[in-house]
């Protein structure tokens, strides 16, 4: 009995060696397929990885040079240099140093149109500052102020014009307040109205 179990043992190993290429067979196939799988999903991961990785170095790229620029406008050696002129800014004059190249041959043609000689002695500067009038563009608002308690029978002989530049937050315009002056009866004096 004993060969007889061991007869069955041996054909039952010599069974099993005999499916064993099959077993590994399929389960190489199965090993390859799963393979395959994961290696089209590392290359697609790859390709992402890569696009990525370009946008990020563009992206980069285009920082720095941001940042070298501003480096360059703000701590260059001199700032305004890169900040470009407008033609419609206008100019401060420093008491007459500095003018436009417009600004004289206006005054020349306005010297010519007078009948000004430039031989002529120039005119003797005042001591005292003298402010110069607006210009005349930007846009006026009246005020116009009578004086209080006037009495009857005085009559209007000017008035003082008061220019003052005023700004709100957007706009620009120039306040003009005039206050009417009266000569009182028989020369008793001159009423004006008082500054706001």
């Amino acid at each position: 009995m004993e060969k007889m179990q061991e007869l069955e043992q041996k054909l039952h190993q010599a069974l099993l060696k005999n499916r064993e290429p099959e077993f590994a067979n399929m389960n190489l196939q199965y090993k390859n397929t799963s393979l395959e799988s994961a290696n089209i999903d590392l290359i697609s991961a790859k390709t992402e990885l890569e696009s990525l990785k370009d946008k990020l170095e563009s992206k980069l790229s285009k920082l720095s040079d941001e940042l070298l620029y501003l480096r360059r406008v703000i701590f260059g050696r001199s700032s305004e240099r890169f900040i470009k002129e407008d033609p419609n800014q206008l100019k401060l004059d420093f008491q007459g140093q500095v003018q436009l190249e417009e600004e004289r041959s206006y005054l020349e043609g306005v010297a010519k149109k007078d009948g000004v000689n430039k031989s002529k002695p120039a005119q003797p500067v005042k001591n005292h500052p003298v402010r110069k009038p607006l210009p005349e563009h930007p846009e006026r608002k009246e005020e116009i102020i009578e004086p209080k308690d006037l009495p009857g029978g005085s009559r209007h002989i000017g008035q003082e014009i008061t220019e003052k530049l005023e700004y709100i937050p957007g706009e620009l315009y120039v306040r003009r307040i005039i206050r009417n002056k009266y000569a009182l009866k028989e020369g008793a004096g001159v009423v004006i109205g008082e500054l706001p």
